[in-house]
């Protein structure tokens, strides 16, 4: 069987939710305090109370909660118990599931279970014990579907005991057939070959989760540790000398593998705890795969890794934690389609949603200098917030798209972005700021910012670079000598700016196109109207060069005068200049700058701290 739907209303913070046409593989994320595991519980609660009216959990008003889970049966057993999909409602006894929950299980086959993995599965060291020779194959003993429902910690205990008398019941089997048979000419290894070691199974999974890594087979007379062994050492270590990360996963696995599990419903609370995300990725590749397919994994999670992988499946919805009195189970894939360019820029990364935190989007790539300063920066003023580099610049009519996207935020999670100033216009930036969460620099760029004399000649005497520059006054003068060396250099970024803002080519526009019309007379429009236009704009290159390069010359020689030029010339040529004088490396010289303002001179990226400031009351 699996959940098809899920309906809830005032359970925790979850005001209306509504999840339906649930796959295999469903995950559900969203903010800390959205209701992940609120929810989780209460469908867990379903179960478990199968035979009896319940009461849900709502303490902090008195209002009805409610929680409907529609079941689709699978198998001829379900089919025949369910007849139909079937509605379990909040309240009401379900005789068609209590019949089914009822009777035990027995056998290698396990289906129709639910089966709860909880987070806390931090399980207690295995106490090594002796174990009777005549121990029964638990297979073969009658359980009842409710120990799947029990803490993680209980079921590994339990799984652990499992382990072992399998075994036991495995080498009796063997031992009975060579009795029986010690008048044969068969092998050990013919023998062997006619039994499945039912420990096997344990060591593929092992191999396939911790690659390198080599599961021993376990000493059926008495219950002890797993060992094992790692590639290239003859020495075998046991199973506590593995990672935290590395145990939980071996954990999972072994509870969901020592059953053959099939059309089960599996609640996994937060798969990626203490887990690194390779590990993550291995362990929910192995266990999905489990029962050719047929059970339904849903997972509450916060990984970025998981949310990424199955993000364009359909199969990921997030809690928003604000009802605005619709359903607060958003469909990631259906949201995201309709914010494009929140999707491209977010590109690999959109899985970050998932960890319920606000979003910083900042300039530059994984390893650039932006993403180390605003790490930093945030790291003091906006502490809830990730940065995410989002690679280039984004033009005006992106950056006004974006603006749109972000306004209301998505999934509960408030997106931020600031940009460099670069060639924009104050108008253009009043257009675009106002009421929203985006801001630009006030200088033209973030290496601008990396000009302070005071600061540079610290890290100078730092870093031990050249002795002529380990005052603030030398600084200060190699600076300016470095300003007027460049002005022509500056005054051409300046006029390529213009030029963008000023000098467009616009499209050809073509008359009488709603009726029929040869390609050649078209063509003939399309180049006579191009050429119209392009004559238009050298009029207004011929009359327009000389004051526009007049306006930007004056702009930059009043800059120079009131020192205002470290805001307007272009920052990353003037501070790669200054590195290669002082004979330092960029990077060196920017991190160690980043370091010696932060926390000696903070006045120096004042208006950056001013912005993150501003966001953090938005």
């Amino acid at each position: 069987m699996k959940i098809s739907k899920i309906e809830a209303e005032n359970i925790g913070p979850i005001k209306k939710l509504i999840i339906k046409d649930m796959k295999n593989i469903t995950m559900i994320a969203g903010v800390n305090g959205s209701g992940k595991t609120f929810l989780k519980n209460e469908i867990l609660k379903t179960f478990q109370e199968h035979n009896k009216q319940f009461s849900f959990n709502n303490t902090s008003k008195k209002v009805a909660t409610t929680l409907n889970l529609t079941i689709i049966p699978e198998t001829e057993d379900e089919k025949i118990n369910f007849g139909e999909p079937h509605e379990i409602v909040k309240g009401e006894r379900s005789e068609k599931l209590s019949n089914h929950m009822s009777p035990p299980v027995k056998g290698a086959l396990i289906e129709g279970v639910i089966v709860d993995i909880d987070t806390n599965r931090n399980a207690n060291e295995i106490k090594q014990t002796s174990l009777s020779s005549g121990a029964d194959d638990p297979e073969k003993q009658a359980i009842s579907r409710n120990v799947y429902l029990e803490p993680f910690n209980v079921q590994w205990d339990k799984i652990i005991k499992d382990i072992h008398e399998k075994q036991i019941s495995f080498e009796r089997e063997i031992a009975k057939y060579v009795t029986a048979n010690e008048n044969g000419k068969e092998t050990l290894e013919e023998i062997n070959s006619q039994f499945q070691n039912p420990f096997i199974k344990y060591k593929e999974a092992f191999g396939k989760l911790l690659p390198g890594k080599t599961l021993e087979n376990v000493d059926s007379g008495k219950m002890s540790n797993f060992k094992y062994k790692i590639e290239g050492f003859e020495k075998t270590f046991t199973f506590n000398q593995l990672s935290s990360g590395e145990q939980e996963v071996v954990k999972i696995a072994f509870l969901l593998i020592h059953r053959d599990f099939r059309h089960s419903i599996f609640l996994i609370d937060e798969p990626e705890l203490h887990l690194h995300p390779s590990l993550t990725i291995n362990l929910t590749n192995v266990i999905t795969a489990l029962g050719d397919k047929t059970n339904q994994f849903i997972f509450f999670t916060h990984s970025n890794e998981l949310i990424s992988k199955y993000l364009w499946s359909g199969n990921v919805y997030f809690i928003e934690n604000e009802y605005r009195g619709e359903n607060q189970a958003i469909k990631a894939d259906e949201a995201l389609k309709e914010r494009p360019e929140l999707t491209r820029i977010m590109s690999q990364n959109l899985g970050l949603f998932a960890l319920g935190r606000n979003l910083l989007f900042v300039e530059g790539t994984e390893d650039s200098l932006d993403l180390k300063l605003y790490k930093k920066i945030s790291g003091k003023t906006l502490n809830d917030c990730i940065v995410v580099p989002i690679g280039g610049c984004l033009n005006l009519v992106l950056l006004a798209e974006l603006v749109k996207e972000i306004k209301k935020g998505i999934f509960g999670i408030n997106i931020y972005i600031i940009r460099d100033r670069d060639e924009f216009l104050e108008t253009e930036i009043n257009n675009l700021e106002p009421g929203s969460k985006l801001r630009f620099l006030k200088k033209r760029c973030l290496e601008n910012y990396l000009l302070d004399p005071q600061v540079l000649a610290k890290v100078s005497k730092q870093l031990c670079l050249d002795n002529k520059y380990r005052a603030p006054e030398q600084i200060t003068k190699e600076l300016k000598k470095i300003c007027d060396k460049n002005k022509t250099c500056a005054l051409n970024t300046l006029m390529k700016g213009y030029f963008k803002r000023n000098f467009n080519l616009d499209s050809p526009v073509v008359k009488g196109v709603d009726k029929p019309m040869g390609e050649e007379d078209l063509l003939s429009k399309y180049i006579k109207d191009a050429q119209s236009k392009l004559d238009a704009l050298n009029q207004k290159l011929n009359n327009s060069i000389p004051a526009g390069l007049a306006k930007q010359c004056a702009i930059m020689n009043k800059a120079i005068l009131n020192e205002r030029w470290k805001d307007i010339f272009p920052g990353k040529m003037v501070f790669k200049q200054l590195c290669k004088t002082i004979k330092g490396d960029e990077k060196s010289v920017a991190e160690a700058y980043i370091d010696i303002a932060i926390s000696e001179h903070p006045e120096v990226f004042a208006d950056i701290t001013q912005i993150l400031k501003e966001f953090k009351d938005c």
